[in-house]
């Protein structure tokens, strides 16, 4: 075998087990992202979550959402448990646990407290905020300001004043 074919035959493996590598990491990642939504499954009639019916969810109208959140036309469901309060026609799964509506903002089917829903942006690393405070996974990072809050990766995040790691002033 010459140099060249033999190069281009390292080459071609190199391409082969690099793309297998990038399968198999996006199939774990798609069974890590969509886990909850195999939970869920509906029928022509019914809908159901984890084996057990949905009450009163609407099956021509159910759609399941990312991050375990799923709607009908009239209610909002975080895995398979109706959030009383949230409005299904705005409601919208975000990423990371996140997901809203036109009043409020919610971490893995619990409401935020004091969370603007207008204004909330999810930022990464589990941070998001609104026009004035800053959330880390879905709790209130204390003594943040949100307008000069950045998030510098690995946890760390800081404003204009004070540092923060995982959410808790580190800062003295």
């Amino acid at each position: 075998m010459t140099i060249k074919r033999q190069s281009v035959m390292n080459r071609f493996v190199c391409i082969m087990l690099f793309s297998l590598l990038q399968l198999c990491a996006d199939a774990q990642g798609w069974r890590e992202h969509d886990r909850h939504k195999a939970e869920y499954y509906k029928t022509s009639f019914e809908v159901f979550y984890g084996g057990k019916p949905l009450k009163d969810a609407n099956a021509s109208t159910f759609k399941v959402l990312e991050n375990g959140y799923a709607k009908d036309a009239f209610r909002v469901y975080y895995r398979g448990r109706l959030l009383k309060d949230a409005n299904a026609s705005a409601f919208k799964a975000i990423k990371q646990g996140y997901a809203k509506d036109a009043f409020r903002v919610y971490y893995h089917g619990k409401h935020i407290k004091d969370a603007n829903a207008s204004t909330f942006k999810l930022l990464k690393e589990g941070y998001s905020k609104d026009s004035f405070r800053v959330f880390y996974r879905g709790e209130l990072v204390k003594g943040a300001n949100a307008s000069t809050f950045k998030v510098d990766g690995h946890g760390y995040a800081k404003d204009n004043f004070r540092a923060f790691y995982k959410g808790k002033c580190i800062s003295k």
